[in-house]
């Protein structure tokens, strides 16, 4: 095999004619990874150019026909040569391992910023809660104290004096 670089760009590959005779009639197809891609006419040329070779092996294949006929069985007649491009950094499975951790890493410090905020927001409406509530208190004591003392006179009314005998009565 034919081992190629991670960094390569583009790739051409000469074939030669398979018979002098009658070359000028030669047609051919070629094919780059065991026929995953298909077979590609390219007519009486016989150079191939291709600008991005997959990473690991793959198989490049030429086959010539005369004429209008048709082209051999792929298993026949088939030239073949076996390309091996090394993988580029992003492509080998320690870069795929090392951007699922970061992911995995970012995920966990983003849900740890959300719980720290959702807490301090808990905590920031729980003393508004707990402030309001002694301002509601406050405020029920002085209504209930305004419900007892005449406003006007500032003498205590008929309210005041039941609950105040009420609480005699109930001491005796």
């Amino acid at each position: 095999p034919i081992e190629l670089p991670a960094s390569l760009k583009t790739l051409e590959i000469d074939s030669a004619a398979p018979a002098l005779r009658d070359a000028y009639l030669l047609n051919y197809r070629f094919n780059l990874g065991n026929g995953d891609f298909g077979w590609q006419g390219v007519g009486a040329r016989h150079t191939a150019y291709f600008n991005a070779i997959p990473s690991g092996p793959s198989d490049f294949q030429v086959q010539a026909r005369v004429g209008d006929g048709s082209f051999p069985h792929a298993n026949h007649t088939t030239a073949s040569l076996r390309i091996v491009r090394a993988p580029r950094w992003y492509e080998t499975t320690w870069s795929v391992l090392a951007a699922v951790a970061l992911l995995a890493f970012i995920m966990t410090i983003y849900q740890r910023f959300m719980s720290r905020r959702a807490r301090a927001r808990e905590l920031e409406l729980k003393q508004l809660v707990d402030r309001r509530t002694f301002e509601l208190r406050e405020a029920l004591a002085q209504v209930e104290a305004n419900a007892r003392v005449d406003t006007l006179t500032g003498i205590p009314n008929r309210k005041h004096m039941e609950e105040q005998l009420a609480a005699v009565w109930n001491m005796a």
